[in-house]
């Protein structure tokens, strides 16, 4: 038996650098208007409401509660990592193969329950039901497919909302504009109107480009790293199903691996 413990090939720890990329991004932009004249001019609360207010209320109308729902886990995947470690995929699915060659598939019984990750566990459940290889990869992809369309969801959701927060700043600033247009004989109103106005536009900017289109451009990232690992462990699967030897199954894992990643495990392995 390779283990009576759950193993995961999972590390998860915080990560910080959305939230330091965005409070970044404002404090250079302060520094470069002057922190006395962005904290005047630029803190408008009623362009806040316009461009906020109307890109919240766009974004309910155009997504389903189910949608809204699934933003805050959305959220949770970009600021706490769950980030898989290639040396421990590769190590898991090696003794797995090892197993396979000294016991038989059947052995493998005894494995799943302490595999922890879902897609790998389904793929050494096919194994012991001793289903087909072609009919192994096809399932496999099939459900690496279904999970980039699921993150695909989560990519349009902050993408919309990185379409509908310029409109709402040019709607910001027509409502000023109009404001200050009404009130031409009251000059004192003259300012703080197209305040309003211009300084719509400039959330609706901002909250565009520095907020929602990088939020979705981080799940898309997250998307094609979580796809790759699952290629990897799909390569595993299909070669311990193929009956490849142990160490043929690492070397078809270890081309998932860049060549940083390659040099490490090189070196682990010589430990």
């Amino acid at each position: 038996m390779v283990s009576n413990k759950k193993k995961s090939f999972y590390a998860s720890y915080p990560d910080p650098t959305t939230f330091l990329g965005v409070l970044a991004g404002v404090m250079l932009l302060l520094t470069a208007i002057g922190l006395d004249n962005g904290l005047k001019f630029f803190m408008q609360k009623e362009a806040f409401i316009i461009v906020f207010g109307g890109t919240l209320a766009a974004t309910l109308v155009h997504f389903p509660l189910t949608q809204l729902f699934k933003m805050f886990g959305r959220l949770k995947v970009i600021f706490l990592t769950k980030k898989a470690v290639p040396d421990r995929v590769i190590q898991q699915i090696e003794e797995l193969a090892k197993l396979v060659k000294s016991e038989g598939k059947m052995a493998l019984v005894k494995e799943v329950d302490v595999i922890v990750d879902p897609f790998f566990r389904h793929g050494v459940q096919l194994l012991i039901d001793k289903v087909e290889p072609k009919q192994v990869e096809s399932l496999l992809k099939d459900e690496i497919q279904a999970t980039l369309n699921r993150h695909y969801q989560g990519q349009i959701f902050f993408d919309t909302t990185a379409r509908y927060a310029p409109g709402f700043g040019l709607l910001g600033t027509l409502i000023g504009l109009i404001m200050m247009l009404q009130n031409l004989k009251e000059p004192d109103t003259i300012g703080p109107n197209m305040g309003i106005a211009m300084v719509a536009t400039f959330y609706g900017v901002l909250l565009a480009n520095l907020v929602f289109t990088p939020l979705a451009g981080r799940l898309e990232i997250l998307s094609e790293e979580e796809a790759m690992l699952k290629e990897m462990i799909l390569i595993g699967i299909l070669a311990i199903a193929s009956d490849d030897a142990p160490l043929i199954v690492k070397e078809k894992m270890l081309i998932y691996l860049s060549g940083a990643e390659r040099k490490k495990h090189d070196r682990k392995e010589k430990k």
